[in-house]
């Protein structure tokens, strides 16, 4: 085997950038709507059902633009998805690879399985495996299994590959993911006054219903929602904080394409998202196209 070392031009950072830019115009508006809203009155009570389930309700002129964020983060998700499925192919081409049909490669995501054995199967049939083997040598195959979160436990202890194509495929095939805004600091409530509960025809349908370990006095309370409330993101059975899971995303996507490229891990990123929220450093995010790749030739390729 031969080791080898070439640059190459790339669509995988470009596409990293995109996401980038989706991410922050979610972020910023979403900051800037919740910082513009006059203070709302949000309305919260215990539930008839139980007393351990608080129930909130939306205050009057609540009128996010939750779409319009929605389709910013998707378009963000897929971007990234694109990102590792554009590299993928590059990879299949690097090593002097024959590539059928290109349709075939996309950076292989298999889900953590809980029997061993039924894992290492469902990495032998997946679809991209087997396209990518077919011009992919063993030895850069093994980055891409180095990748999946099942593989190194004490490596990569958050499944942020799965999660980024569960979004991906649900945001394609079935509703999506959906973000909504909902109240925080709930173990402040507590200190706000208690007033008798009221039973008006407007609050049939909660907005949010929490459950908790101790048990209240039935009543009825308005809270100042203003700087009172998070983004939160919904997909398939999970839910997440809008920022976090951004942030993650990006960084995580970052370092997979570092490992494909060099076999090493690393902890830094080459774009950063920063600040109490994570905003586009200032100079802009680089359009990195010319990437450098590090790996063992096929004993039959030529270096």
């Amino acid at each position: 085997m031969t080791t080898f070392t070439r640059q190459f031009e790339s669509r995988a950072m470009p596409k990293v950038a995109s996401a980038a830019r989706h991410f922050t115009v979610v972020e910023q508006e979403a900051v800037n709507w919740v910082r513009s809203v006059q203070p709302l009155a949000m309305h919260m009570r215990i539930s008839a059902v139980s007393p351990n389930v608080l129930e909130f309700f939306e205050p009057d002129d609540f009128d996010p633009p939750l779409q319009n964020w929605t389709d910013e983060f998707s378009a963000g998700v897929h971007d990234l998805r694109s990102a590792l499925d554009a590299l993928a192919l590059e990879i299949a081409y690097i090593d002097n690879g024959t590539v059928s049909n290109e349709s075939d490669i996309a950076f292989p995501i298999v889900y953590r399985q809980d029997d061993p054995i039924v894992q290492e199967n469902k990495w032998k049939n997946s679809r991209a495996v087997r396209a990518l083997s077919r011009s992919t040598p063993a030895s850069l195959m093994s980055r891409f299994r180095g990748c999946q979160t099942w593989q190194d436990p004490d490596t990569y202890t958050e499944d942020l590959l799965e999660v980024l194509a569960i979004i991906d495929n649900e945001d394609k095939h079935r509703f999506g993911s959906q973000i909504n805004l909902i109240p925080s600091r709930w173990n402040e409530f507590p200190s706000f006054a208690w007033v008798d509960c009221l039973d008006e025809p407007a609050f049939d349908r909660p907005w949010l219903q929490i459950s908790y370990d101790q048990t209240h006095t039935p009543c009825h309370v308005v809270v100042d929602l203003q700087d009172n409330i998070i983004p939160m993101v919904s997909f398939g059975n999970h839910s997440a904080h809008l920022f976090d899971l951004q942030t993650s995303l990006f960084a995580d996507v970052q370092r997979l394409i570092q490992y494909i490229l060099s076999g090493t891990w690393s902890e830094k990123t080459t774009l950063v998202l920063r600040g109490p929220y994570p905003i586009v450093k200032s100079g802009g995010i680089p359009n990195v196209r010319r990437l450098q790749f590090t790996g063992t030739s096929h004993p039959t390729a030529s270096a």
